[in-house]
């Protein structure tokens, strides 16, 4: 079921951010799983952050054409890579994807879904989720799950990356910066990344 507006159903284009330094061997893969993601609404901004491999990155991400934004810049790092990015994307929400990390095929969707039945949470929130572990052949080798953490709790668990169920129990805590879903106005109210 698709939520409704009065101009159709409410579809954000969604800003899929792709840093990358030296990634000529893993940055196609990136960027296929981003195109294919079931949910259609998107751009995917690839911005070369300075590589110096005679050109390999560039050729992987001028060979996609159109169908990717590509920018390429001095080397800065990842942070000064994202901010790139963000300053040039033209969605409301911002998905970051490492260069050397891939998307499940349904993760913009997923995340869009949950926001379409919770319109009230659609500015306030930052969506993230568990993620799994690939080896340099993208075979799946584990599955990270993210303990249950209370709203109330988040900014500590976030900060001491861990979840405290009791003095004795805790629980490692980390959200993946891939994994997450961000309103682009969050940016605007609490500043880049910090390069």
């Amino acid at each position: 079921m698709i939520a409704m507006t009065e101009a159709g159903p409410w579809c954000p284009l969604v800003s899929i951010i792709i840093p990358v330094y030296n990634g000529s061997d893993y940055l196609g893969e990136a960027i296929d799983s981003a195109l294919a993601q079931t949910y259609e609404n998107k751009e995917v901004i690839v911005v070369n952050d300075g590589s110096k491999d005679e050109g390999r990155t560039e050729a992987v991400a001028k060979s996609y054409g159109t169908r990717i934004r590509y920018f390429s810049k001095e080397n800065r790092g990842v942070a000064s890579a994202l901010n790139y990015g963000l300053s040039r994307a033209k969605g409301g929400y911002i998905s970051w994807l490492s260069h050397d990390d891939v998307y499940v095929g349904n993760k913009l969707e997923a995340q869009i879904e949950y926001l379409r039945h919770n319109p009230q949470k659609r500015r306030s929130v930052i969506l993230y989720s568990n993620f799994y572990y690939i080896d340099e052949k993208s075979v799946v080798f584990n599955k990270y799950t993210l303990p249950r953490v209370p709203p109330e709790k988040f900014y500590q668990a976030l900060l001491c990356e861990m979840v405290f169920k009791s003095p004795l129990r805790r629980w490692k805590f980390g959200v993946n910066g891939c994994t997450s879903l961000i309103p682009k106005d969050a940016f605007e109210k609490v500043g880049l990344f910090n390069e």
